[in-house]
């Protein structure tokens, strides 16, 4: 269950940083993340509780990617 969870977060994240770089942090919705991934925006509230949460995930995420280069 829990390696389902983090895969599940990891597919966020992705998705969440596509429309991040595409329309920026205010140019982008939760609805649209939601709706990109096939899910509702209920569904992404289990996983993050807001946007600013997502948006957290997604530049430390990057942080980690760029700290292996």
């Amino acid at each position: 269950m829990q390696e389902y969870r983090e895969e599940v977060k990891r597919k966020i994240v992705d998705a969440a940083f596509s429309h991040f770089i595409e329309k920026g942090y205010h140019g982008t919705t939760m609805g649209e993340i939601a709706r990109s991934l096939g899910v509702t925006k209920p569904a992404l509230y289990q996983y993050f509780p807001g946007k600013e949460e997502l948006y957290t995930a997604v530049a430390e995420r990057a942080r980690a990617e760029f700290k292996g280069i």
